[in-house]
């Protein structure tokens, strides 16, 4: 979101990679400052030095686990980001569908939509996004886009 222009304070990062990218991670990170999970193929680490949570997204699962729809799932890295300036960035639409879908899951998950609502304002998105995002979130997106269209922001 970050890389959009819509900056929200958050403790923890999303990182989406492979299975097979799951496992060189950890590798690759058990002899840095992360804690490591206690089962293998844990997708939580924690740096030691700054107390971030790293949550690793594995293509292939589902947003929201198994309570999340299920016509949208994390897709690979490769085919969903552009690089800017060295950092693979998640192509928005593919961002906001995952958005949705985790937030679509649980009512617990409801920040996701909001994060979406604002991005909406803050962004400017255009109600014509919908046609790039998968089905079962665009009603969703649209109810979004319409309630900051009715509702403008008073800053």
């Amino acid at each position: 979101m970050f890389f959009y222009g819509y900056r929200r304070f958050t403790e923890n990062v999303d990182i989406l990679v492979t299975s097979d990218g799951l496992k060189d991670i950890h590798c690759k990170l058990e002899d840095l400052c992360y804690l490591l999970p206690h089962s293998p193929g844990g997708k939580q680490f924690r740096d030691i030095d700054y107390g971030v949570r790293n949550k690793f997204l594995t293509s292939g699962d589902y947003p929201g686990g198994q309570s999340g729809p299920k016509s949208v799932a994390y897709p690979d890295p490769k085919a969903a980001s552009f690089d800017i300036g060295g950092v693979h960035v998640l192509q928005l639409p593919c961002l906001i569908e995952l958005k949705l879908a985790y937030g679509m899951s649980s009512p617990g998950r409801l920040g996701a939509v909001a994060d979406v609502q604002r991005m909406i304002e803050v962004l400017g998105l255009l109600a014509g996004l919908t046609d790039q995002l998968n089905p079962c979130v665009r009603e969703k997106y649209t109810a979004l886009w319409t309630a900051v269209r009715d509702n403008p922001s008073e800053e």
